[in-house]
């Protein structure tokens, strides 16, 4: 999974999270098809939706597909609340 290897990451600079942001980029576009859809689970920052030829979008998200304010504590915790079978 992609995100793991971004899990060392605490508290970053500016520019630090500015490189996150690219190579974050790089390996969605290394390793996922284009056309496809990525779920992308952060604090809202809609840079890290802009992935090239892939749909993105927050999760959770609310109903008009905006950051839903919160973000869950683990995958056990988005699949209770539901935010995964919502987009399906």
């Amino acid at each position: 999974m992609i995100a793991n290897a971004f899990s060392n990451f605490g508290r970053l600079t500016p520019h630090s999270y500015q490189q996150l942001i690219q190579r974050l980029r790089e390996e969605v576009s290394r390793a996922v098809p284009v056309k496809s859809t990525v779920l992308v689970v952060s604090k809202g920052d809609d840079a890290l939706l802009m992935l090239g030829e892939r749909r993105s979008e927050h999760l959770p998200q609310s109903e008009d597909g905006r950051y839903a304010g919160y973000y869950p504590a683990n995958s056990e915790d988005a699949i209770a609340q539901g935010c995964i079978p919502i987009l399906r």
